[in-house]
């Protein structure tokens, strides 16, 4: 990576150290005069080949440690998932907003389904995402509350959602569960009422699990049935007992 700068050097010290004479050039009194093959013996074309070789091995350590940097920050994050911070616009896009991470300088994902239940139009001329039905805008810059939701360590990626949003599919989920607790309590409450029904007639019997019947109704069965009432129209059909006696005295007399 530094080999560049040596060459520049080089060249430098090849033109002060020169008997060519230049007015931008300020040498040093009594400094002896060294050849050009010694200090500088390259041609114009080993200089494009070592320029073509120098930039490509910068670039390929600059992307070795992005990369290395990128693997130990999604590390640090990977045991962080669900917490929340705070975080700064970095980028605009289409497909959703990077946010990097105050005091921790890591840049992560929003993306635009994470944003909430809304349809946001990309301006690319003012790099924000704004949102057609609540208004909602998201521009470089703008602070944000953000969660960490996934962290891929082979992908060096980090997935952020917005802190409160409400990401689609939430609603359904809420329905789905409040339909599953109404059908769980009218269960609870179907148990209960068969429950009480059962207790009316008998009492359970813990040993064998049948229903035994209650004391009132041992009770009546040991009583037996009771006679029922005769009608007035039963009664007033048999002749009472008076009646028979007055009938037998009246007979005797007439004997």
């Amino acid at each position: 990576r530094r080999y560049p700068d040596l060459l520049v050097h080089r060249a430098i010290r090849s033109i002060v150290r020169s008997r060519k004479i230049c007015d931008q050039v300020k040498r040093v009194p009594g400094a002896k005069v060294i050849s050009k093959k010694i200090i500088y013996p390259y041609s114009q074309a080993d200089i494009v080949a070592a320029g073509m070789h120098t930039s490509m091995a910068e670039r390929r350590a600059d992307d070795a440690t992005r990369d290395v940097t990128a693997w130990l920050k999604c590390e640090y994050l990977q045991d962080r998932i669900g917490e929340t911070f705070d975080g700064v616009v970095a980028g605009v896009t289409r497909f959703g907003i990077f946010v990097e991470l105050e005091n921790l300088f890591v840049e992560g994902l929003v993306h635009i389904n994470s944003l909430g239940q809304d349809f946001f139009r990309f301006d690319q001329a003012q790099q924000r995402l704004v949102g057609e039905r609540t208004g909602v805008v998201y521009c470089l810059g703008d602070k944000v509350k953000v969660v960490v939701a996934r962290v891929d360590l082979d992908e060096r990626k980090v997935d952020l959602e917005m802190h409160g949003a409400v990401k689609p599919g939430d609603d359904k989920k809420r329905f789905k569960d409040k339909k599953a607790k109404d059908r769980k309590e009218a269960s609870a409450r179907s148990l209960k009422a068969g429950a009480g029904g059962k207790g009316k007639s008998g009492v359970k019997d813990k040993s064998s699990g049948k229903n035994k019947p209650s004391k009132k109704a041992a009770a009546k069965k040991k009583g037996g049935k009771k006679a029922k009432p005769k009608s007035a129209s039963a009664a007033s059909k048999k002749p009472s007992a008076t009646k028979k006696t007055s009938k037998s005295k009246a007979a005797r007399k007439l004997k």
